[in-house]
């Protein structure tokens, strides 16, 4: 008999400060995406590069990070759908309009509106918040480099701070303060090659030659990033723990840096904007993210499973036997529901639960949300390496619920979910795990399987 394996490519997850909200992290195909719109643009731009047949940098980013209804005014119903990707964001203001227009999938200004403080609320209606004191590029807890609000009294907000034609190479340099300065360790090795005359800035070689790349992958370059609201700087970030010096330039909807340490095929890239404007957004501290320049393989699926889990998985020690209170509820709530529809009792198998916690562990330490582990692992390679072998398989996560009542109810109005929760399987293993440092706080994982 064959191995069955399923694990859904939508992911439940509820914020305190939002609507129900569904996410599809860590897949390609368009049903991973909250709208077809939304998949025929990243099929277009990022398809070839999750696949590895394109060497690129993200245009948008791996998977959706999540999809939502937001509040805007100039919409139908006052609500549009936006979709959140690590390098930026979609939204449609106006389902009914032409879906053949270019226009139809927006991506926002979000630069710009991270740099002003006033987030849009429609066309014409902004609110008014502080400016992002998150740095443009880098490691989150960089503890120098620009944040956006560092650009807020040199940026073109209203068609004000225009640059002058220049030529020669870019050597202004800039701090969190907004000293500008020529301490650049780097006096020749960017150079200005066209002048922005619609708000008035330069653009370097790097960034320039780069755009010609994305015209000609037929991608629109203005479509993408907007047009420059800044001058390009030099300025120092921490990435990746280390201390880098980069070319940073800030557009109406991206921010570009440019960094010489890096392959030459993933030297510019766009910062997080995505994450750090849907953090901004509502309040809330920013997903930790780790700059990749190319997505990682996942290792081939295990064919002989481990006899115990790897020493190096858990990111912190989490028990591997028995259920908390509301695990327990879970198992309980599950198993009514099942009876009700005719499906048989699954009992609680500890491999599966060791499995399950650390992957809602290492969620909650990693700060990230998808089936794919931190170790590269779908979840049936992690159930193999916990020492389960099975002939059926499936995985749910969610974050965000604390009780076992939300999340039960949250995925069984989800159809993936629902399947799973009524699947021929006999054994179940729960995780439930708080991480306080993390987005989502709470993070759930049930690993179903039949030995």
């Amino acid at each position: 008999m064959g191995k069955t394996k399923y694990f859904f490519r939508i992911a439940l997850v509820l914020l305190i400060l939002s609507p129900l909200l569904l996410v599809a992290p860590g897949f390609t195909n368009a049903e991973a995406f909250a709208d077809q719109a939304f998949a025929n643009i990243w099929q277009k731009t990022d398809q070839a590069i999750a696949n590895g047949s394109l060497k690129a940098s993200w245009i948008w980013g791996p998977e959706p990070r999540l999809n939502r209804y937001e509040a805007y005014k100039d919409s139908p119903g006052g609500q549009r759908l936006v979709s959140y990707f690590d390098k930026s964001r979609m939204e449609i203001n106006n389902p009914n309009g032409d879906r053949n227009s270019i226009w139809f999938v927006t991506n926002g200004l979000l630069c710009r509106e991270l740099v002003s403080g006033q987030m849009a609320l429609g066309d014409y209606t902004t609110e008014a918040k502080a400016p992002a004191a998150v740095p443009v590029g880098g490691d989150l807890d960089s503890p120098y480099g620009p944040t956006y609000a560092t650009f807020n009294s040199i940026a073109s907000l209203n068609n004000d701070h225009r640059a002058g034609n220049k030529n020669g190479y870019v050597t202004d340099f800039i701090d969190r303060q907004g000293a500008i300065s020529k301490n650049t360790v780097y006096p020749q090795r960017a150079s200005y090659a066209f002048y922005e005359n619609n708000l008035g800035h330069n653009i370097p070689d790097v960034f320039y030659n780069w755009m010609a790349g994305l015209k000609g992958r037929g991608i629109d370059w203005q479509y993408v990033i907007g047009l420059p609201i800044t001058e390009p700087y030099w300025a120092k970030f921490k990435i990746a723990g280390v201390e880098r010096e980069v070319l940073v330039q800030l557009f109406e909807r991206r921010a570009l840096t440019f960094n010489p340490a890096n392959d030459p095929v993933w030297q510019v890239e766009m910062g997080n904007i995505g994450i750090h404007y849907m953090a901004w957004r509502n309040s809330v501290t920013p997903i930790t993210t780790t700059p990749v320049a190319a997505p990682t393989t996942t290792p081939p699926k295990s064919t002989t499973p481990s006899t115990t889990p790897p020493t190096t998985a858990a990111p912190t020690p989490i028990p591997t036997n028995g259920l908390d209170t509301e695990e327990q509820a879970f198992l309980g709530t599950i198993n009514q529901y099942r009876a009700a529809n005719g499906k048989g009792a699954l009992s609680v198998n500890q491999k599966l639960t060791a499995a399950s916690r650390w992957m809602s562990g290492d969620m909650g330490a990693k700060n990230y949300f998808s089936h794919t582990d931190s170790l590269g692992r779908d979840p049936f390679k992690r159930m193999n390496d916990f020492g389960y072998t099975y002939h059926a398989a499936a995985e749910n996560i969610a974050a965000g619920y604390e009780t076992a009542q939300d999340v039960f109810t949250g995925w069984k109005n989800s159809p993936g979910h629902n399947t799973n929760m009524l699947g021929n399987y006999t054994e179940i293993g729960i995780g439930r795990v708080y991480t306080a440092s993390s987005l989502y706080k709470w993070y759930w994982t049930t690993d179903f399987g039949t030995p």
